[in-house]
């Protein structure tokens, strides 16, 4: 009988001692290493803005992140809602999707302007460039659409997208910065 008593309080000591034992941390003023296996990791990806001109003419400014991997081979550009800005709205899908020269997207962006509404599905765009460097710009696509006037018209359109650089990134409002 004792020893079926005694096994069930030696195991519980034993776990007691291992939780409370410590790690071992590294020494004082030792680096920690990380190793990255292929050598080449994957930069992050830009919060910047994007702009499209309506029929109008008229400008509308919305924030997108854009990413493209070292190589040039595959990257994407995602879109995001601007807090105030009611002249865009994108579902929470909204992505065109580059890999290995193959453009592809999905979801769909409305731009209500004075002149009427413009929506476009981007799983129909139809041509897109993502610059690695993103200097001039990160990139640009061409997606067709449809166009409502303000009369209730509705007819096609081509709606051609421009990815600015980093440094005209847009605030949460839709305001364009720098």
């Amino acid at each position: 009988m004792r020893a079926r008593l005694l096994v069930p309080v030696l195991l519980a000591v034993a776990l007691a001692a291992c939780a409370d034992r410590a790690t071992s941390p590294l020494a004082p003023g030792a680096a920690a290493t990380i190793r990255v296996l292929d050598g080449n990791p994957p930069p992050p990806y830009q919060d910047t803005s994007a702009s499209y001109s309506g029929g109008s003419g008229q400008t509308t400014i919305f924030r997108v992140q854009y990413f493209l991997n070292k190589p040039g081979n595959n990257g994407w550009i995602s879109f995001r809602n601007n807090e105030g800005n009611t002249e865009f709205a994108a579902t929470p899908n909204a992505r065109i999707s580059y890999h290995k020269g193959v453009v592809s997207g999905q979801g769909v962006l409305t731009f209500s302007q004075p002149a009427g509404t413009s929506v476009f599905d981007l799983a129909n765009v139809t041509a897109g460039v993502f610059n690695p460097d993103c200097s001039a710009t990160c990139g640009a696509f061409t997606v067709p659409g449809t166009f409502t006037n303000s009369d209730g018209v509705s007819g096609p359109t081509d709606g051609v997208f421009i990815v600015a650089p980093p440094s005209r990134v847009i605030g949460g409002d839709g305001v364009a910065g720098s």
